[in-house]
C-alpha cells in the first residue's frame, strides 16, 4: 500500500537511490536522470565521484566493493592501460582490470566532494553531523544487521552526541533516537563529515 511505502521511504531516510547507485522511481514512476560515464572514459587527473556501481555480475561487484570503491567515494585516474584502470583515492592507489572498471560510474568531483573525506564513524568527533556512506562490505550476519535496523543506511545523517569518560560506548542520533554503539561496531560503519572535516576524536 501507499502507506506502507512512505513508511518504508522514512525509515530509510528518503534516499534518492539504491545502496549501489541506481536511481529509485518516484512515487508518479519517473526516474532521476543519470549523468554519469564509466570510469574508463574518465580522463587522467580530474577528480570524480562514484554515483553508480553495476551490480551483476556479481563477482564484479563484490570486487569493486572490497577494494572500497562504493557510491560517494572521490577518486580520480592515474593511469590507464589497454587491461586496466589505476586510480587514486585519499592516499591509496587502487588497479582495476577494464571490466570491473566499465562497471563503475562516475560524475566530476564538486568543490564540496573534494574537501570532505571518509572516515570511520568511531573516528567522528562528537556533535560533528556526517553522512552514512556505506557499511564495510565484509561486515556481515547479525551484526551488520542490527546496525541496519538502528538506522545506518546510506545518506542517512547520523551525529555522536555523548560519550562515556573513556570514550567507548558512545550515542549517537540516528533518525531522532539516540542509539549506543561499541567503538568494535562504529568503526564498520564510514560516512561523510558534514560542513567543516571535524578533527578525529
Amino acid at each position: 500500500s501507499s502507506e506502507r511505502l512512505d513508511a518504508l521511504e522514512a525509515h530509510l531516510g528518503h534516499p534518492l537511490r539504491d545502496p549501489h547507485g541506481d536511481p529509485i522511481p518516484q512515487a508518479d514512476g519517473s526516474v532521476e536522470p543519470l549523468e554519469e560515464v564509466p570510469l574508463t572514459d574518465w580522463p587522467l587527473y580530474q577528480k570524480a565521484v562514484i554515483v553508480h556501481v553495476e551490480d551483476e555480475p556479481e563477482f564484479l561487484l563484490q570486487k569493486i566493493l572490497e577494494l572500497g570503491l562504493s557510491p560517494g567515494t572521490t577518486l580520480q585516474v592515474v593511469e590507464s592501460l589497454p587491461d586496466s584502470i589505476t586510480v587514486a583515492v585519499a592516499h591509496l592507489q587502487v588497479r582495476l582490470n577494464r571490466a570491473s572498471a566499465a562497471n563503475v560510474h562516475v560524475r566530476p568531483a564538486s568543490a564540496a566532494d573534494r574537501g570532505q573525506a571518509i572516515l570511520p564513524l568511531s573516528e567522528l568527533a562528537l556533535r560533528q553531523k556526517a553522512l552514512v556512506v556505506q557499511l564495510d562490505p565484509e561486515f556481515r550476519g547479525l551484526a551488520r544487521r542490527r546496525l541496519l535496523d538502528l538506522g545506518l543506511t546510506p545518506a542517512t545523517e547520523v551525529t555522536p552526541e555523548l560519550a562515556t569518560p573513556v570514550g567507548d560506548p558512545r550515542a549517537y542520533r540516528v533518525r531522532g533516537t539516540l542509539v549506543a554503539l561499541r567503538n568494535e561496531q562504529a568503526r564498520h560503519v564510514w560516512v561523510r563529515p558534514l560542513g567543516p572535516e571535524a578533527t578525529r576524536n
